[in-house]
């Protein structure tokens, strides 16, 4: 659940904001942002891999932390409108063929692990007509695809 009081356009797409924090926003899943004359799509949410540990603990979990129906068919109306062709995706996770298998926990039942927003993903890649693919779970390979990939920072021209 999202608590921000009030949007704002901010580099050509709505952002979230708190009056409070002017300082601190939050992108809306589904907006094309420009920055320096380069448009990126931004496309949250993801599977929490410790969701049972969380509610075992008491911990926060979020039913809406993937995107709903209602998000992706907002994200694909946008892609749509910019004839699938932007920049950059910036997404918490990847694409499922780019999966980090070698990164996931012996102690995660995979088989539990909902992959439908990384299947999505999946056919917005294809779909999409991109240089960049920024994730922030994990690094985003590439297979046969031409764009730089980035991570919390780190990047790779492979």
């Amino acid at each position: 659940m999202l608590y921000c009081k009030s949007t704002q356009e901010w580099h050509g797409g709505t952002v979230y904001i708190e009056p409070e924090y002017p300082n601190l926003i939050f992108a809306k899943d589904g907006e094309i942002y420009d920055f320096g004359g380069q448009s990126y799509i931004v496309i949250g949410g993801a599977y929490s891999v410790d969701k049972y540990l969380r509610l075992l603990r008491g911990y926060h979990w979020f039913e809406s932390e993937q995107p709903s129906d209602e998000i992706k068919k907002y994200v694909e109306q946008q892609l749509d409108k910019a004839d699938w062709q932007v920049d950059g995706v910036l997404s918490h996770t990847t694409p499922k063929k780019y999966e980090p298998v070698w990164a996931f926990l012996d102690s995660i039942d995979q088989s539990r692990v909902d992959k439908s927003t990384e299947i999505w993903l999946e056919e917005i890649e294809k779909k999409v007509k991109i240089q960049t693919l920024v994730c922030r779970s994990f690094s985003c390979g590439q297979s046969g695809r031409s764009y730089k990939a980035y991570v919390s920072g780190y990047h790779t021209n492979e």
